[in-house]
C-alpha cells in the first residue's frame, strides 16, 4: 500500500481440535491477577514543557512482550507533544512501590495508540505476558486487566468486564465497559478463558455526555505488525491435551489484520471431504480506490511442517463501497481449494498470511518458520 508502512502479519492458529484442560479459574481473574505481577508494568512519565521548562508527571501502565524487556503501552501516555521538548520513562516491575527502572521509547503508531518501550537493562531475563489470539474473542466473553493508579493510590489490581462489541470508534478498537481509571491506560486486558493477553486498555470518553460506562480497547493484532518488526516472539498458550483421534468437523479459523487504514479479514472452513473455503473482505472505501493486498494460506502439522500451501491470492479494491449501505464498505471474494485424505489426518495448524501489494505473502514465512516450530515443540513437550 503507498504511503503506509509495510508490515507482515502472521497468525499460526491453534486448530479447533486441540482442547484445553479446564481449570478451576475459568471464569475468574484470580489465575491471571496472580501469574502476572511481574509482567505488568507501572509507567511513570516526566515531559518537559518547552517554553517554561515546567515538568509534567504523568502515569500510566505497560506489559511485558519479551524477554529482552519490550513492553507494551499505550501511545498518549509517553507521546511527545508539540510544546514538549523531553519525555522522560521509567518503569516499576509489580508495584507503584517498586523501585524505577529507566525506560527508551522505541517505536509508536500514533494511529492506534499503541507504543513499543523498552527497559534500557537489557542483561536481565523479563517474564513476558502469555498473548492470545483476539481473533476467538466474541462479543459477551469475560475479560480482566490488571494495572496502577497512582492517583487513586490504586496499586496492583485487576478490573473485569465483558467485551461489547469489536467496533465502536475508530482504528478497529473494541469497547467495552470494563471500568478504566486514571493510570490504566495501556493495562494488558485478558481473555478469561485463555488466561492471554488480547487487548491494551485505552481508556474512555471524559464528556459522559458523549458516552457514559463506554471505554475503548485495542486488540492485538493492530500490535503484530510492530512486535514482528522488532524480532519479538511472544509465547502462546501451551495445548494441555493431546488432540482426539477423531476432529469435529468443519474446523474454522480467522484472520483479521489492519494495514494503516487498509483492512482484509480472511475466514477459513475446512470440511470433512477435504475441502477447504475461504473468504476474503477487504475494504472497499472510495478513497483506497487501486489498492490491492495477498492473502495465501498454509496447513501445517502438529510440528509446523508444511503440508500445503495455497493461496498468494491478490485482491484490488475499486473504490466504490458506500458508507450508508453498509458501516465498512468491503469487497467480498471466495475462493477454494482441494486436500487429499492422508493431508486432511495430519492438519494440526494453519497460518493465514496477508500482506500489502508488495509483499509475497508466503516469503513472510521463511522469517518465522524456525520460531514457529519451536513453540510447537514447546507445546507438545508441555503435554
Amino acid at each position: 500500500m503507498k504511503g503506509v508502512t509495510k508490515v507482515h502479519h502472521i497468525l499460526i492458529l491453534l486448530a479447533a481440535l486441540l482442547i484445553l484442560r479446564p481449570s478451576v479459574f475459568a471464569q475468574s481473574c484470580q489465575k491471571i491477577y496472580n501469574d502476572n505481577r511481574q509482567s505488568v508494568v507501572s509507567i511513570y512519565v516526566q515531559k518537559t514543557t518547552k517554553s517554561t521548562g515546567a515538568v509534567v508527571e504523568l502515569n500510566g501502565t505497560g506489559f511485558i512482550v519479551s524477554e529482552d524487556g519490550y513492553v507494551l503501552t499505550a501511545n498518549h501516555v509517553v507521546a511527545q507533544g508539540s510544546s514538549e521538548d523531553e519525555v522522560k520513562v521509567w518503569g516499576s516491575l509489580g508495584s507503584l512501590y517498586e523501585t524505577k527502572l529507566q525506560m527508551r521509547v522505541v517505536e509508536q503508531i500514533p494511529n492506534r495508540d499503541i507504543a513499543l518501550l523498552q527497559f534500557l537493562n537489557t542483561t536481565t531475563r523479563y517474564k513476558p505476558v502469555i498473548m492470545a489470539n483476539p481473533s476467538t474473542v466474541e462479543e459477551g466473553r469475560k475479560l480482566c486487566s490488571i494495572g496502577f493508579s497512582a492517583r487513586l493510590s490504586l496499586d496492583y489490581h485487576v478490573n473485569d468486564g465483558t467485551l461489547s462489541a469489536r467496533s465502536g470508534q475508530q482504528n478497529n478498537w473494541w469497547t467495552t465497559q470494563m471500568p478504566s481509571n486514571y493510570g490504566e491506560s495501556g493495562a494488558p486486558v485478558f481473555d478469561v478463558d485463555t488466561e492471554g493477553a488480547v487487548a491494551i486498555k485505552h481508556g474512555g470518553y471524559d464528556d459522559q455526555n458523549i458516552g457514559q460506562n463506554v471505554n475503548f480497547l485495542i486488540p492485538m493484532n493492530l500490535a503484530r505488525s510492530l512486535l514482528l518488526d522488532f524480532n519479538i516472539i511472544v509465547p502462546t498458550n501451551a495445548v494441555q491435551t493431546p488432540p482426539p483421534s477423531t476432529p469435529s468437523f468443519p474446523l474454522r479459523f480467522t484472520q483479521d489484520d489492519n494495514f494503516g487504514s487498509f483492512h482484509m479479514t480472511t475466514r477459513l472452513i475446512i470440511s470433512s471431504t477435504g475441502r477447504v473455503d475461504a473468504i476474503t473482505e477487504t475494504n472497499n472505501h472510495i478513497a483506497l480506490k487501486g489498492n490491492c493486498g495477498k492473502v495465501a494460506v498454509w496447513l501445517l502439522d502438529k510440528n509446523g511442517n508444511v503440508l500445503t500451501a495455497q493461496g498468494d491470492q491478490r485482491f484490488c479494491v475499486s473504490g466504490k463501497g458506500v458508507f450508508w449501505a453498509k458501516l465498512i464498505p468491503v469487497r467480498t471474494d471466495t475462493w477454494s481449494f482441494t486436500v487429499s485424505p492422508g493431508v486432511l489426518k495430519q492438519v494440526a495448524n494453519v497460518s493465514i498470511f496477508q500482506t500489502e501489494d508488495d509483499t509475497n505473502p508466503s516469503s513472510v514465512t521463511s522469517e518465522n518458520i524456525e520460531a514457529v516450530k519451536q513453540r510447537l515443540k514447546s507445546t507438545i513437550n508441555a503435554q
